[in-house]
């Protein structure tokens, strides 16, 4: 936010929407690559983002070992097919036997509860 809204501001000058759309477009990358950084920061470095850890979860491997960066930067890019159908993906957690979403079916990965 402390990006998009100063930028968002400039973005639409009167009379010029091509300048908008570009604006807009770039904006919004510059968004999902920070956001991306972001979680691929924390959970590879420490196995959760500052809001799991004050849950006390953690994302951890199928057996339980630690997450590669690049695990977690696939996993970020899954959560976006989870929430693309309608977070069906984020649902199938309820009736799944080990809780696990569809992006952590597709990246082998859990989240537990530490202690």
């Amino acid at each position: 936010m402390a990006i998009y809204l100063p930028v968002g501001s400039m973005a639409l000058p009167p009379g010029e929407p091509y300048r908008f759309i570009t604006r807009a477009v770039i904006l919004n990358l510059l968004l999902m690559a920070i956001q991306a950084a972001y979680v691929t920061f924390f959970v590879g470095r420490y196995g959760a983002t500052p809001g799991k850890m004050a849950g006390r979860l953690r994302v951890v491997t199928a057996d339980g070992g630690k997450v590669t960066y690049l695990k977690a930067f696939g996993r970020h890019f899954a959560e976006f097919l989870s929430s693309m159908i309608l977070g069906i993906g984020y649902i199938m957690a309820a009736f799944d036997d080990q809780k696990r979403t569809l992006h952590d079916r597709i990246c082998n990965t859990r989240v537990v509860k530490t202690s």
